[in-house]
């Protein structure tokens, strides 16, 4: 009996170290669980600001694209409007151009016309001068 009795004891032995072990690991993964429950609440509060990161930066992204594209719009608009001006005072400057060349062609033409009967004025006043000179010569002499 004493050999049932010592296996008894060994058994109640292992059975409490069996129980102890159990017992530790237990609170072990307890204390894992409640230590992975706390660190899933710390990241799922990360992971919520994160979103809202996210969506904040989003809208402000979708606000500046808006803005960006008016701004191009309107700058389109403006662009056209200018370039509409530019090509009337482009044809403007052409016909400015043209009549101010136009006009030099008919100032240089009419100076030549005009330096022309000047040498022809110039030639019978000198010889008008001339003529009477000697009429004046002749009366002076007669």
């Amino acid at each position: 009996m004493e050999l049932l009795e010592r296996r008894f004891a060994t058994g109640e032995a292992e059975t409490r170290k069996l129980r102890n072990s159990i017992k530790t690991a237990r609170n072990a993964l307890s204390e894992s669980n409640s230590k992975l429950k706390q660190d899933n609440r710390k990241l799922g509060e990360k992971l919520a600001t994160c979103e809202a990161e996210v969506r904040k930066s989003r809208d402000t992204m979708e606000a500046w694209k808006n803005a960006w594209t008016e701004s191009i719009s309107r700058l389109d608009h403006k662009n056209g409007h200018l370039k509409e001006k530019l090509a009337t005072c482009e044809v403007e400057l052409r016909k400015s151009r043209d009549s101010m060349e136009a006009g030099k062609n008919s100032l240089t033409e009419s100076i030549s016309r005009l330096e022309h009967e000047n040498g022809e004025l110039k030639e019978k006043l000198a010889s008008c001068e001339a003529e009477l000179r000697e009429r004046t010569w002749r009366k002076a002499f007669m």
